[in-house]
């Protein structure tokens, strides 16, 4: 008697420790798929070949068509990276859903902010070809513009706190390498 509650003990054990190597084999898949995306929006952003880079060089070239085409492929480029997290099984892992929800929520936040861009770039064509009053009142519209955007760099700001926070408690959770 005493043997065979050895073995099931036993086999409890080995059956406990198999589903936490699981679950940590698919935090561990989860958080890669998050770093993978954070490293996409990176290159996108601060690259030297990145579209943000590529975007702010035609506007310096007063090329604002392509600007505005570039701007446009950042907002897919969003979408992407959105999707993609939206897409990852968030439910089975402890604290997954809210690390998946902050880290939507931030790249939305994002997204806002450089797609806002849009408007100032059209705001720029206006002024560019603007004389008199129309070009004080094209000058007004883009200061408006930027400080507008102020709000928008304070949403990305809290969203970025909300997300460092939910991944860190997602690495404790789990023990992974942060």
């Amino acid at each position: 008697m005493a043997k065979k509650n050895l073995i099931y003990i036993s086999a409890s054990i080995v059956l406990l420790i198999f589903l936490q190597s699981c679950e940590n084999r698919s935090a561990k898949q989860f958080l890669d798929t998050i770093d993978q995306q954070e490293r996409v929006a990176s290159d996108m952003l601060i690259g030297e070949k990145g579209s943000e880079s590529q975007k702010l060089e035609h506007m310096i070239n007063n090329n604002f068509d392509s600007a505005l085409l570039v701007n446009g492929k950042q907002q897919i480029e969003f979408d992407s990276i959105i999707s993609r997290i939206q897409s990852l099984p968030a439910e089975d892992l402890k604290r997954g859903p809210a690390l998946q929800k902050a880290s939507i929520q931030y790249y939305t936040a994002l997204k806002d902010l450089y797609g806002y861009a849009k408007e100032e770039i059209e705001q720029q064509t206006i002024l560019l070809k603007a004389r008199g009053d129309e070009q004080v009142k094209a000058q007004d519209r883009l200061m408006d513009l930027t400080r507008n955007k102020q709000a928008l760099f304070q949403s990305v700001y809290q969203a970025d706190s909300v997300f460092a926070e939910a991944k860190n408690q997602f690495v404790a959770q789990y023990k992974l390498a942060p």
